[in-house]
């Protein structure tokens, strides 16, 4: 059979997933999920991820055919829940995905039970606009980065990367990097779409983008909180606290208040929305750092 991998990445034999570098390839069923949680004692953040430690992953889905959690449904010629299947898939069925206009959803290992039904992908939801802070003060940010933070702080602006999202990534869940590697491009920073690093996309994937900024681009890093500035590009502690693959990626807009960490983000999850950069306060990943463009 045919298996069909992303790009830079194979099918490992033994464990049954698509595997690049000491990563396995996701996202994974609940059950794993859950035997996740188990073994490491975590929150359900963390073992939700897209990519596992690739050991970790084999021993969790198990040597059957299906990975823990899913049965084969030889209807659909694939591993199935109530909701998801899971891959790897075949060739020809990624094939008919991408024709059904599910966009990024076939390169990944989990797809709605309509991808493998034949049904064509729904509509792109609107993006959400709301603004719960102060204006944004345009005046004192130069170069690359007050550009940027002009453009994508405008509501327009914001839309239309949404909608470019959509059409070649397909959703906005895990889209942060395809959220603000679209808006770099928008203000004239070529940021390839197609191109690996270490194996990961770099318009996808928080790690590859982070070391293609700063390596690539020589990019500022800015270590310490009280060293941002509105237009810098932060980076989340990952979640397993290893520090090698960020959580999350979004735009530093400013701070909310003088007196707290509380700062406005522009990112996947919305428009120009409130987020404590120490992780205390919500469902946050805390900053870890963050790149600003040199001038």
């Amino acid at each position: 059979m045919n298996l069909w991998c992303p790009s830079g990445a194979l099918f490992h034999s033994v464990h049954l997933l698509c595997v690049s570098n000491q990563y396995a390839i996701g996202p994974f069923p609940p059950e794993m999920q859950k035997a996740c949680e188990n073994f490491r004692g975590a929150a359900a953040e963390e073992c939700s991820g897209t990519n596992w430690d690739i050991y970790f992953a084999g021993v969790l889905r198990g040597n059957m055919r299906c990975p823990a959690g899913s049965t084969f449904d030889t209807k659909l010629n694939a591993c199935t829940d109530d909701l998801f299947s899971y891959g790897p898939f075949t060739a020809v069925q990624v094939e008919e995905c991408r024709r059904l206009n599910w966009a990024y959803v076939c390169e990944t290992m989990r797809w709605p039970l309509a991808v493998l039904r034949g049904e064509n992908a729904p509509p792109a939801a609107p993006p959400k606009i709301h603004d719960d802070g102060p204006k944004i003060d345009l005046g004192n940010i130069r170069g690359l980065s007050g550009k940027l933070l002009a453009y994508y702080s405008n509501p327009t602006n914001y839309k239309s990367v949404h909608s470019q999202v959509m059409k070649w990534f397909g959703t906005t869940q895990n889209a942060c990097v395809a959220f603000m590697s679209t808006a770099l491009r928008n203000v004239g920073l070529q940021v390839p779409r197609a191109l690996n690093s270490q194996g990961y996309n770099i318009s996808t994937w928080t790690a590859a983008f982070s070391d293609y900024l700063q390596h690539s681009l020589g990019w500022q890093r800015i270590d310490r909180l009280a060293d941002l500035r509105a237009g810098d590009v932060v980076f989340t502690l990952d979640l397993d606290g290893s520090r090698r693959v960020p959580a999350h990626v979004f735009l530093f807009a400013g701070w909310k208040d003088t007196h707290s960490t509380l700062a406005q983000v522009i990112d996947n999850q919305g428009f120009l929305h409130t987020r404590d950069l120490l992780g205390t306060q919500g469902n946050f990943t805390p900053f870890q750092y963050a790149l600003r463009p040199r001038e």
